[in-house]
């Protein structure tokens, strides 16, 4: 999952891939993890994007893509939603330190 993250992922076919059923994956994995299968995907993805947005220039819509969104919209909602600031904000603190 962390190195596939940005790639189409479901629980069921993870579960398949490890041969098992999805509901008992499921339960491993919030059991290992303290987090249900889509939220930890969907966190590795805005955690990698936060390290995108602050690293390069690549333009937003670019990130989203390039963690797994094919919706730049639909990203920046999930981006403001649990990390609190959204995606452009992001790039302008980032313009202003750069200024200091």
């Amino acid at each position: 999952m962390n190195e596939h993250y940005s790639q189409p992922i479901s629980l069921v076919e993870t579960a398949d891939h490890v041969s098992l059923s999805a509901e008992y994956f499921s339960r491993l994995f919030k059991e290992k993890t303290g987090e249900n299968f889509s939220v930890h995907l969907m966190m590795l993805r805005l955690q990698q994007a936060q390290k995108l947005l602050t690293e390069t220039n690549d333009k937003i819509y670019d990130i989203a893509n390039q963690v797994g969104y094919a919706s730049a919209s639909h990203f920046s909602k999930l981006y403001k939603k649990y990390m609190g600031i959204n995606p452009e904000e992001v790039r302008k603190e980032q313009e202003i330190s750069k200024l200091r």
